[in-house]
């Protein structure tokens, strides 16, 4: 059993470092990031309060509470805005530590 709280610090929650969970959680209300992909993991983007602009592959599509969003392997992406109310689950299957590839410009 691994027991977690959305207070626990920035970012990641659950699925990191000495965990043994299968799936990586994090919550953030803010990010700013650079556009790259994962060879094998999908990523999940669960809006729950606020929004968000996410590039992914060449458009820019906006997120809003209740909004879930499946990013696929080897699809480039990168959230580029972030309302100031955002509060986003993100889920990653399966964990895997150096799985983020930057892309190149």
């Amino acid at each position: 059993m691994e027991l977690s709280n959305l207070n626990r610090g920035p970012k990641w929650i659950m699925g990191v470092n000495e965990s043994n969970s299968p799936v990586e959680i994090g919550f953030f209300k803010s990010c700013a990031d650079v556009m790259h992909h994962h060879e094998s993991v999908y990523e999940y983007y669960v809006v729950l309060e606020g929004s968000l602009i996410l590039r992914l592959q060449n458009k820019e599509l906006a997120l809003k509470k209740h909004d879930v969003l499946c990013v696929f392997p080897n699809e480039d992406h990168a959230v580029i805005q972030t309302s100031p109310d955002l509060q986003c689950m993100l889920l990653k299957y399966p964990h895997l530590p150096d799985d983020k590839i930057l892309t190149k410009p």
